[in-house]
């Protein structure tokens, strides 16, 4: 269950490549709160595994909101040259003290929404439906899944043009294969 979680967390994270100054997701912090819930539930649903995803997407994009406040802070540590006198020992006193702040902005994150997470999640597994719709949802989670992962690749691959054609294709090639497995 943990790998199909992180699975899709990587599908709905890998659109946002974590390089340069750009804003990305905040895989770890998610992660591990996704994996929590999903162990906590203690099971495979699809109630379960749609709830630990949507929970580790938006913990991603909180951690990405913490992340450029800890960014602020951090150019503030370093950036006047006066105050650290051209002393290599103070620029990497205050570096050590960016990676603290960075360590403490990731715990506070996990601190802060691991309760609330699991407790939803093991709500979503409570009022988790029999097995019938159960297979209807897994089938539709398959073919979104599948379709995000065609946009996702198409615009990895540089894709220039509109993607949703190529998105619309997936759908329906996701469609098709959830509607031959389930």
């Amino acid at each position: 269950s943990g790998f199909v979680v992180g699975l899709w967390l990587e599908l709905l994270f890998s659109r946002h490549p974590p390089y340069g100054a750009a804003r990305y997701p905040e895989a770890g912090p998610a992660a591990l709160i996704a994996g929590a819930t999903v162990a906590s539930a203690g099971g495979a649903s699809t109630a379960v595994l749609s709830g630990s995803v949507l929970v580790g997407w938006t913990v991603g994009w909180i951690g990405m909101h913490s992340i450029g406040v800890a960014r602020r802070l951090n150019a503030r540590l370093v950036a006047d040259p006066g105050a650290l006198g051209g002393s290599p020992t103070e620029l990497g006193r205050r570096h050590l003290a960016c990676l603290g702040f960075d360590a403490t902005r990731a715990a506070a994150l996990v601190a802060t929404l691991l309760v609330p997470a699991v407790l939803g999640v093991r709500v979503l597994a409570e009022l988790d439906v029999g097995t019938a719709a159960s297979a209807s949802s897994t089938s539709l989670l398959a073919a979104v899944g599948i379709a995000g992962l065609t946009g996702v690749g198409a615009r990895a691959l540089g894709a220039r043009r509109n993607g949703w054609p190529i998105v619309l294709g997936g759908a329906g090639v996701g469609a098709v294969l959830a509607w031959w497995l389930g």
